[in-house]
Order: structure tokens, then C-alpha cells, then sequence
């Protein structure tokens, strides 16, 4: 799956390390399946940003779809 974090720095690997005291939802390294909305909360400020791009392996995760409600895990 490919997934995108808005940053004003380029972040190598996700960590916590680089992530804000006091999110909306949380400490969290939030992601995004889409560039575009990264891009728009890369910066807080008018300065440029950054899209990190990721790969994440979804072999053996659980997954719960909010969407549908169904639970599976994947192979």
C-alpha cells in the first residue's frame, strides 16, 4: 500500500521522533493514502512542503474496514 505523510522536512523512516506533542487525534506518525492531502498539511505555515512517500507491506496485518465495518486479515 502507498501512503503519503506531509511534512516540512524530509523523513526518512515514520517515527514518533518527528512528530508533533499535540495532534487532533494524538501523538501519531498520520499518514495518507493520497499525495495531494499530505501537500496540504506538509507546513503550518506558507512555506513549501514536503510528501513523504512510503511503502507499507499489508502481509499478515489485520485490517479493519471503517467503511464497510468488516474485519479480515491479510495474507
Amino acid at each position: 500500500m502507498e501512503l503519503w505523510h506531509g511534512s516540512e522536512v524530509v523523513v526518512e523512516h515514520p517515527s514518533l521522533d518527528k512528530c508533533r506533542q499535540f495532534n487532533d487525534y494524538g501523538r501519531g506518525f498520520y499518514c495518507t493514502p493520497h499525495e495531494e492531502m499530505a501537500m496540504e498539511w506538509a507546513c503550518r505555515t506558507e512555506s513549501d512542503g514536503i510528501a513523504n512517500r512510503y511503502e507499507l507491506d499489508l502481509d499478515g496485518l489485520a485490517i479493519l474496514d471503517l467503511e464497510s465495518g468488516e474485519f479480515s486479515i491479510l495474507n
